[in-house]
């Protein structure tokens, strides 16, 4: 029984031993290998520049990416589409405006029919007279 709680202190020591070396980093055992595809290495620790680099290694300049349209080509596309455009607007308010003159007309109608226009105009002939008379009455008054 007590080489048994003996092993099991044994093992527990090589375990805390392991792990103090890890810390320590001085591991005597070989790194382990993972899976996957290993670290990139830094590109930028190469020296292109040195004597013994042929041409072929260097890097190239990129290339020039030439433009597939003039200035002239891009306004005229820009003008046509701003012409598109405004003519679709237009088209959308031309549209939509028969529906805002019949509200209105609709809404004028209910307020003021025009057969009686003859007596709207005897309206505001009196209510003028009689705007007249108040402020005539009014100067007497002060």
């Amino acid at each position: 029984m007590s080489s048994h709680i003996v092993s099991l202190l044994v093992a527990e020591r090589d375990r805390i031993d392991a792990a103090i070396q890890a810390l320590r980093g001085d591991s005597v055992s070989a790194p382990v290998k993972r899976p996957g595809r290993p670290p990139a290495t830094n590109a930028a620790e190469f020296d292109y520049d040195a004597p013994n680099v042929p041409d072929w290694v260097k890097p190239k300049a990129p290339a020039r990416k030439k433009s597939g349209m003039s200035a002239a080509g891009r306004k005229a596309i820009s003008d046509a589409t701003k012409a598109r455009w405004a003519k679709l607007r237009a088209e959308k308010a031309k549209a939509a405006a028969p529906k805002i003159l019949k509200k209105r007309s609709a809404i004028l109608a209910a307020i003021a029919p025009p057969e009686d226009a003859e007596f709207k105009k005897k309206m505001s002939a009196a209510m003028k007279a009689s705007w007249a008379k108040r402020k005539k009455a009014a100067k007497k008054a002060a």
